[in-house]
């Protein structure tokens, strides 16, 4: 079992024991890893005791969830390999505190069509 699915598993064990219902959809990549009522929970983890300094969101996000926004949580659970703790950041929390990074990207079905031009070697 992958440090991730440890993860997802540990946080469906947490979700069951607050009387939730919770459903791992994270093979389905749609931005989120549980849905759990109406929350969407996005697992990320570490297998030591330290959480990330930072955590990245794909730009997507905001697309695929749309007005579900209001109820992405996200949970962090670290310290897998000993002595599991989970961090729940609620919504509010997440997105008064969001920083923005801009990268710029061209997907490969926008070139991929074009004929490549074969290289003359110039020798000297």
């Amino acid at each position: 079992m992958t440090q991730e699915e440890k993860s997802i598993k540990y946080v469906l064990e947490y979700e069951k024991s607050q009387g939730r219902k919770p459903v791992d959809v994270s093979k389905k990549h749609i931005g989120y890893d549980i849905k759990s009522g109406k929350r969407f929970i996005e697992v990320k983890s570490r297998p030591k005791d330290k959480v990330q300094p930072f955590i990245k969101l794909h730009n997507a996000l905001l697309r695929t969830m749309g007005t579900g926004l209001g109820n992405y949580y996200l949970y962090i659970v670290y310290d897998m390999d000993n002595d599991p703790k989970l961090i729940i950041v609620p919504p509010k929390t997440i997105f008064s505190n969001l920083e923005t990074e801009v990268s710029l990207l061209i997907r490969g079905k926008v070139y991929n069509h074009i004929k490549p031009e074969k290289l003359k070697i110039l020798k000297s």
